[in-house]
């Protein structure tokens, strides 16, 4: 099959990624030569295994599976198997030897006849530079280092071992290239990496073909690197392994001269010419070359040319580029000259370089974007440089004393304006010129003014006491006149921020504040939809809301079964329905047919999308994140709300950020926004926090500032104390019995369980440690046949005749299990109990909040956080009881607040009963991600901490008697 059968065979039907239906349109390719010369599979042989990269099949799928060790690597989607098989699979019907690529290294059958371990090992040792195939294949190297002839490279190619791949990809200029399987090294560095690889006692090999490229040519490459080697020309850094270079070249067509890059990767390629598409630029001109000549040149170059612009374009960006590029001489004299133009005519730059001259010139301070993509002052080694970094460095509160060479400081956004209203400051109060300044710095001053004007403007609107109803005006009198005054103000905000994240704490009507912006959106900007994603069990609230304050729009909840939601949305989109205000819960908008059909609808009308608790997509690989990705861009205006926005840490913001505003505060990719803000990697993950970075996260919490308007209710509404009290229970008995039964099980499982172990199965471990705390509030709920009567209820027994029997108060009874709750509805029957939980329906809760908010008879309710923690109001009562608590801190914090609300008149008191060191760990964990969360939303003095999930030595401690 050539190439444009090839080429051919990649238009047919698929499977769409997001739907699973079948579509029409090009097969991606995986590898470039797939597509160029249509083969359909490629065999490489890395250690002992033999790699294959194929187009899938099924038939395909199940030869391959049928070789004993066969194993599929989800992250580089290819398939291995043990080097002394791979001949049977060539030749068959799913493997044709003339279809067939053999990538790095080429396979010649039959393969080396490997030696044992002892004896491979014994060779390695004799010359670890020189190390034939049938060592390579014999041991299990932890890095392979191999030439790739054709493109003059080093490639370092990590085993099955993770250590050596983190090392190599800590290397400067280390690059991964997806068609040589490894990272591509540089030469002259290439005596750093081993020395690394050996003081960390890994097991390398170089291959002989690069052992002996590298000893032929290292005594010119030695000559290069350190200058002694003054004419350079393109064959001399081919020979050297000095690669990529540029060389200069004559271009016919233009009748001059023009530069070549050669033998880039593909990802070296897109690292130094950002946004150019190879197809787009011109290519290489054929001379009077022959054909042989021409495919070897499109073979070893990257096919197209620059000019000087592109030349000097490539230098400046060198500070930003991880590997060498080299120049020939003739390349560097174009450099010299143009460093000299430059430097006589800098005076006339007017203050602004272009980034591609920022390496030619010298200049003793200049503002310039450093590598990270920040603000850098760049200073050189004279007395004036010096000067300026003892003036900035305290402002940085960098203490050293000023280095003797030339450095780039990193700048960062919050402390940026500062230290350029400093330095400016000083070069008008010395009489000198301005500091020059980059194009794309003055593009990012611009950007991070334009950034604190947003945050000292959510900062005038947080402390804002009231927006008279009559200077409202996008809204009628009457309807701003029933607004409170804090209402007034998010309103008043919410129309000045598109994208905007309401942070205000729970029960200051959030709900109430959204309609009535969507109302003033509908009434003078011709918003014509409000489309509302939420937690289940407030769909109906919604509902209710809209009923009760604005009854002249009409509201719609998406819900039933398929026929019943699939019907809503064909009569919505057909126009036969109309809705202003369309409500869905997070598990409807992850369905296929609710997602497609919900973009036709946002896209055929203004539309307003409010994520209300908008914590419940904080995972950003969750299926309902990546629905609400595809919803959002047709979004015209967004808002989130939530009052706990990381129940967990700091890291719960990017993917609602991400929803809010496309990517453009934390940029479009989780990790690479992950490792700004935290050290990451330890022995069990690589993406594991060892801990946060406080510059990073003060950033990121200063970026969320941008768009978040936060009020605590203490600030904005007169309610009264609110104090927290733990009562200790003590077992006994026959529940005692049970209890350490569980305890001692989990003293031997920890025990047993490894580091590793441990972080890999941390959840299953919680989640078993949730078995002590039932038994400790009543074992008959992992037991039905127990009997006795739970300590935790006799001590609730004492609480309920106190609050309700004598001081005639009400009270709710908070349990994450439904055995306590029918259990205790039936105990406090007398007292008109009801229980509130998944198994009441929608329609039936509002009755149950009605009943217990209104009447005298329902003095109890025993409640579930999950069920009830969200969108009901329960100020009759001023105590709560926590009989339990669970891990998740959303359902803490969320059911706390539940009665602390506008509308409660006493003293409130939030009751947590504790029987077990379990309890306490639990208990004091939830209370910890209360108080970091206060201190990322700014809430709280103090530094940002890191807080997860428990330590291995914290859950141990929780089971000693």
């Amino acid at each position: 099959m050539g190439a444009k059968s090839a080429e051919k065979s990649g238009q047919k039907r698929g499977k769409s990624a997001r739907t699973g239906k079948q579509v029409r349109g090009k097969v991606p390719w995986k590898r470039p030569w797939l597509k160029e010369r249509g083969p359909i599979a490629s065999f490489f042989l890395i250690g002992e295994f033999v790699h294959i990269q194929c187009e899938y099949s099924p038939a395909r799928v199940r030869v391959i599976k049928t070789h004993k060790g066969a194993r599929f690597s989800g992250d580089t989607k290819e398939w291995r198997i043990p080097a002394g098989t791979y001949q049977t699979l060539l030749g068959t019907k799913e493997f044709p030897t003339t279809q067939i690529l053999n990538a790095v290294p080429t396979i010649r059958p039959p393969l080396p006849t490997i030696p044992p371990p002892s004896d491979a090992l014994a060779l390695l040792r004799n010359d670890p530079f020189s190390v034939s195939e049938e060592v390579l294949c014999a041991l299990p190297f932890d890095v392979i280092l191999r030439i790739v002839p054709s493109k003059f490279r080093i490639v370092a190619i990590p085993g099955y071992s993770s250590v050596g791949k983190k090392i190599i990809e800590r290397f400067t200029g280390a690059v991964f290239s997806g068609f040589d399987g490894g990272y591509t090294i540089p030469a002259e560095l290439l005596g750093a990496l081993l020395k690394e690889l050996r003081s960390e006692r890994l097991l390398f090999g170089i291959a002989a073909d690069a052992g002996e490229a590298l000893k032929e040519s290292a005594q010119l490459r030695s000559a290069i690197v350190s200058g002694v080697h003054r004419n350079t020309t393109a064959e001399d850094l081919r020979t050297a392994l000095l690669v990529p270079f540029v060389t200069k070249v004559w271009d016919e067509e233009s009748a001059g001269y023009r530069f070549r890059p050669c033998f880039f990767t593909s990802e070296q390629f897109k690292a130094a010419f950002p946004g150019v598409r190879r197809s787009a630029v011109r290519p290489v001109q054929r001379g009077n070359k022959s054909e042989e000549e021409i495919q070897q040149d499109s073979a070893a170059t990257v096919p197209f040319t620059l000019d000087e612009t592109g030349l000097l374009q490539l230098v400046g960006r060198r500070s930003t580029i991880s590997f060498q590029v080299w120049l020939t001489s003739d390349c560097n004299q174009v450099i010299v000259e143009e460093r000299v133009r430059l430097q006589a005519g800098l005076r006339e730059l007017s203050g602004v370089l272009r980034e591609e001259v920022v390496e030619l010139v010298e200049t003793p301070v200049l503002w310039r974007v450093d590598s990270s993509g920040g603000a850098g002052l760049q200073l050189a080694t004279d007395d004036l440089a010096q000067t300026i970094y003892s003036l900035v460095s305290p402002l940085l509160g960098v203490v050293t004393t000023p280095p003797g060479r030339s450095i780039t400081l990193h700048i960062p956004d919050s402390k940026l304006i500062a230290v350029y209203s400093e330095v400016k400051q000083f070069f008008e109060t010395h009489d000198l010129p301005g500091v020059p300044e980059t194009e794309r710095f003055r593009g990012l001053l611009s950007d991070i003014r334009t950034r604190i004007a947003l945050r000292e403007r959510a900062a005038i609107f947080t402390t804002l006491g009231d927006v008279p109803a009559s200077e409202l005006t996008e809204l009628p009198l009457e309807a701003s006149s029933r607004l409170f005054p804090h209402q007034r103000v998010a309103i008043k905000w919410l129309l000045m921020t598109p994208c905007a994240f309401l942070g205000d704490d729970m029960g200051l009507g959030k709900t109430l504040s959204v309609l009535s912006y969507f109302s003033a959106l509908k009434l003078h900007h011709t918003f014509q939809q409000l489309l509302v994603i939420c937690p289940n069990s407030l769909t109906r609230n919604w509902l209710r809301e809209i009923n009760q304050w604005y009854p002249e729009l009409k509201g719609v909840v998406v819900s039933g079964d398929r026929t019943e939601k699939a019907w809503v949305l064909r009569l919505l989109t057909s126009g036969t329905l109309s809705a202003d205000v369309l409500i869905l819960n997070y598990e409807a908008i992850r369905l296929d047919y609710i997602t497609d059909e919900v973009i036709r609808l946002s896209q055929s009308r203004r539309t307003l999308l409010c994520l209300d608790e908008s914590q419940r997509v904080k995972n950003h690989a969750s299926k309902t994140f990546k629905a609400i990705s595809e919803v959002a861009p047709s979004c015209e205006r967004r808002v989130l709300l939530s009052g706990t926005p990381t129940p967990k840490d700091i890291t719960d913001l990017w993917a609602q950020m991400k929803l809010l505003d496309g990517g453009e505060r934390f940029g479009k990719n989780f990790y690479r926004w992950l490792e700004s803000i935290a050290e990451l990697g330890n022995e069990y993950s690589d993406f594991g926090i060892k801990r946060f970075i406080p510059e990073g996260v003060q950033e990121t919490v200063l970026r969320v500032q941008e768009v978040m308007l936060r009020r605590k209710k203490e600030r904005v509404v007169n309610l009264p104390e609110k104090t927290f009290v733990l009562r200790e229970v003590e077992m006994s008995g026959a529940q005692k019995k049970r209890y350490d039964e569980i305890r001692e099980s989990l003293v031997l499982r920890m025990r047993s369980t490894s580091g590793e172990e441990f972080v890999r199965d941390i959840t299953n471990i919680l989640e078993e440690y949730l078995r002590a705390v039932q038994v400790s509030s009543n074992p008959r709920l992992i037991d039905p046949e127990w009997q006795g009567t739970p300590a935790k209820f006799l001590e609730l027994d004492e609480i309920v005749n106190e609050v309700v029997r004598e001081l005639d108060q009400k009270i709710v009874i908070w349990s994450n299990y439904l055995g306590n709750i029918r259990e205790l509805k039936e105990r406090y029957s007398d007292l008109g109990a009801e229980m509130f939980s998944g198994e009441v329906s929608p329609e039936e809760r509002a009755g149950i909040v009605k009943k217990f908010q209104e009447d005298d008879v329902t003095k109890v309710l025993i409640a579930v956080p999950a069920a009830g923690g969200v969108g009901i109001t329960l100020t009759r009562a001023q105590t709560a009881v926590y009989l339990d608590k669970t891990w998740n801190a959303e359902h803490w914090m969320q059911s706390v607040d539940r009665i602390h609300r506008i509308g409660q008149t006493g003293t409130v008191t939030v009751i947590s009963l504790l029987a077990s060191k379990i309890d306490e760990i639990i208990h004091w964990n939830l209370r910890k991600k209360e108080r970091a969360q206060a201190e990322v939303l700014g809430d709280d003095g103090g530094r940002i901490r890191k807080v997860g999930m428990p330590t291995r030595d914290e859950l141990l401690k929780a089971l000693e008697e």
